[in-house]
């Protein structure tokens, strides 16, 4: 009986032990579920920590992006702008450049004409000069020649005034001397006839050798005058 006492206290204690390790077992088995399920809860909600930090990240990386890209594009249509400025300015620049050209070559153009302008002037001036030089020297030679011309006319006519003077008073003396000779004539005609002296060859003389005679002496004396 004790035995059987002890057999069933036996079973007792082993069926609680049995009940107690199944309660044990139940209990270990809640509180790993309630940890698994813990973890699981923590691990969610390290996940959804993760995921939001992995989202804001995401967020950050995509706005830093857009912001890169926008800073790029920006950089890109700044870099165009001034692009089209540097053009538009080399444009411009040229422009200038070739106006300024443009207005060099017209000054250049302007200057060479003014240049043959005033040399033509200078040629022409030149030119005039020497031909006025020798207009003078032809109108000096004209009046040097007209001078002479003068002068050689004056002396003509000098010498015809000293020749029609001289043949003026040849006439007059000769008038004279004839006048003389016929009055000389005239007395001799109213004197009475003369026995006239033998002439050195034992003949006489007429009367008109006698005269002349006397024109030669008067020639002389005419001519000597």
């Amino acid at each position: 009986e004790k035995k059987t006492l002890l057999n069933q206290h036996k079973l007792e204690t082993e069926g609680q032990d049995q009940a107690a390790t199944r309660i044990q077992t139940i209990a270990r088995q809640r509180q790993a579920t309630a940890l698994v399920n813990s973890l699981r809860q923590e691990k969610g909600r390290e996940n959804e920590v993760l995921n939001q930090q992995k989202l804001e990240a995401d967020n950050k990386q995509h706005q830093a992006a857009t912001r890169i890209q926008s800073t790029a594009r920006q950089r890109q249509a700044t870099a165009r702008v001034n692009s089209l400025r540097q053009v538009k300015k080399k444009e411009v620049v040229n422009q200038q450049r070739l106006e300024v050209e443009r207005q060099d070559q017209a000054a250049a153009c302007i200057q060479t004409a003014a240049r043959q302008r005033q040399a033509t002037t200078r040629v022409n001036n030149l030119r005039q000069e020497k031909e006025m030089e020798r207009e003078k020297k032809a109108l000096n030679q004209q009046k040097l020649e007209t001078e002479r011309q003068d002068q050689a006319a004056t002396r003509i006519q000098t010498t015809a005034r000293q020749r029609q003077a001289t043949t003026c008073v040849n006439n007059l003396r000769q008038k004279k001397k004839n006048k003389k000779e016929k009055e000389a004539l005239l007395q001799q005609q109213q004197v009475p006839t003369q026995q006239t002296p033998p002439s050195p060859g034992g003949q006489e003389l007429p009367a008109t050798t006698l005269l002349n005679k006397g024109d030669a002496v008067h020639a002389d004396f005419l001519g000597m005058g």
